[in-house]
Formats: C-alpha cells, sequence, structure tokens
C-alpha cells in the first residue's frame, strides 16, 4: 500500500530482475490478495491463474492483509 514491495526482495534479486520489476510487483500483488483478512475478499485459484497468465488484468485493490503487524507496534 505504501509502494514499497521491491524491498521485499532479495537485494540480489533486485538488481538482477530490474527490468521484470512490473512483473514481480504484479506476482507480490496477486499474493497479497491471496492474504486478505476476510476469506470472502480473498481470490479463487481459478482467479489467481488467470492473473498470472495475463499482465492485462486489472487487480482488486489491497486491503488488509490476515497477518498485519505495524511497525509502530515493533
Amino acid at each position: 500500500m505504501d509502494d514499497r514491495a521491491t524491498e521485499l526482495l532479495d537485494g540480489c534479486l533486485r538488481e538482477s530482475l530490474y527490468h521484470n520489476v512490473k512483473q514481480v510487483l504484479h506476482c507480490i500483488h496477486i499474493g497479497l490478495l491471496c492474504v486478505q483478512q476476510r476469506p470472502l475478499d480473498r481470490l479463487s485459484m481459478s482467479f489467481v491463474v488467470l492473473m498470472l497468465s495475463s499482465d492485462n488484468t486489472e487487480l482488486p485493490r489491497l486491503k488488509k492483509p490476515g497477518y498485519y503487524k505495524s511497525q509502530m507496534n515493533q
């Protein structure tokens, strides 16, 4: 949500995937949609497959994931 998804990548991967960052961010977004707090907000596997096979699919907006730890609580 803070546009910091690339921080999830290992530094070596970040450099080697420089030209594919859009695809990596697409996959991270799909993964986060699979762990939404409310089960009704999670994706079905058929929708996951559809989204992974298409770069042009508009992804739903992310909500709070099932496990979330605020940096303020650390």
